[in-house]
């Protein structure tokens, strides 16, 4: 049996590999995640991460190269949403996969977007490659969520809410009982 979302009285079922449930080493994601931004990482927070694949075709006008006003521009969109992320505890990174030209200011400490220099996360985390992009929330427990494909922060955050998450869980755990 898939995994389903009960909506009113409603089960809408999940595209296989949209979303992906599963649990990791949390201590090298965060050594990881230092590595490329130069910066502790606080182990009780919640690290969520948008990542952007080489050559995606989600749109015309975004290529694999980003300069300072296409970064500024989708700062600009993030801004808002980042507001609500921060709000639930949360360390909020953008990572681009080796290959796209990323005019950013990695020594800033208001950065957030960051080039994946040795494809860590695209080769152990982002290993579906969809339109437009995929997420990853990571839990200090290890636990982390990935969805692959369009979509906006704000709205995987929610996914943090306890109903949301634990239902995703239950379904890794019955899949995957620990010994």
């Amino acid at each position: 049996m898939g995994l389903y979302w009960k909506r009113r009285k409603t089960l809408l079922p999940i595209k296989k590999n949209v979303y992906v449930a599963g649990k990791i080493q949390i201590n090298e994601i965060k050594k990881q995640i230092e590595n490329l931004t130069s910066r502790v990482i606080d182990s009780s927070k919640n690290i969520f991460i948008s990542y952007y694949y080489k050559d995606d075709l989600c749109s015309t006008s975004i290529d694999n190269k980003w300069a300072r006003t296409e970064i500024k521009e989708m700062k600009r969109y993030y801004k808002p949403q980042i507001k609500k992320i921060k709000h639930t505890g949360t360390i909020f990174i953008c990572l681009f996969e080796q290959g796209i030209f990323l005019k950013n200011k990695p020594k800033s400490k208001y950065e957030y977007f960051y080039t994946d220099t040795n494809n860590f996360f695209r080769n152990n985390i982002f290993k579906s490659p969809t339109l437009c992009g995929s997420y990853a929330l990571f839990k200090p427990n290890g636990e982390v969520l990935i969805f692959n494909g369009e979509s906006r922060p704000d709205f995987m955050i929610k996914n943090l809410k306890s109903k949301k998450w634990n239902t995703f869980f239950k379904y890794y755990y019955k899949q995957n009982p620990t010994p």
